[in-house]
């Protein structure tokens, strides 16, 4: 790997952008929207910097994003914009649910792999298919439904590993 993928808190920060033209203006359209504080552009020269933009996909919170390593900006895009095809704008919604309900997920299911079961059969699940359909408090109660039966299950499977 060449370049390490970051994520960098810029609200109200200072940033400058070397380069030029419509790369340079999106890029700082990026930067804007994490509100950064954008001085200079300049950005069609790669290898005078020292950091790339990756493509992004943003689906706030969620956000996806990946790179050529500035080799091939043309491929890069072209991937990006089938991915975006692939990742429906629900996601954010669906990551603002799951953070909202992490801490408790953790407490009610304290075993690691029990509770990367619980987020799988959510993500793939009924919880998805409400979520994507905007129907986000039936999706916050099949949430808890699901919680709630994980749990239950998570203490009948260790009250019989106790017997």
């Amino acid at each position: 790997m060449d370049y390490l993928p970051l994520f960098i808190d810029l609200k109200q920060r200072p940033v400058l952008v070397v380069g030029g033209g419509k790369v340079a203006t999106r890029k700082i359209t990026q930067l804007q929207r994490a509100r950064a504080q954008v001085l200079v552009n300049v950005v069609d020269a790669p290898a005078d910097g020292s950091c790339i933009f990756p493509a992004i996909i943003a689906r706030s919170p969620l956000v996806v994003a990946f790179s050529s390593g500035g080799q091939s900006p043309a491929l890069t895009r072209i991937i990006r914009e089938k991915l975006e095809q692939l990742l429906p704008a629900s996601l954010g919604m669906m990551t603002r649910i799951a953070g909202l309900y992490r801490s408790q997920v953790k407490t009610r299911l304290p075993e690691l792999e029990v509770q990367r079961r619980f987020w799988q059969r959510l993500f793939n699940g009924r919880f998805a298919r409400l979520v994507e359909s905007g129907q986000e408090q039936l999706a916050q109660a099949e949430l808890q439904r699901e919680l709630a039966r994980s749990a239950e299950q998570q203490q009948s499977e260790a009250d019989k590993t106790r017997r």
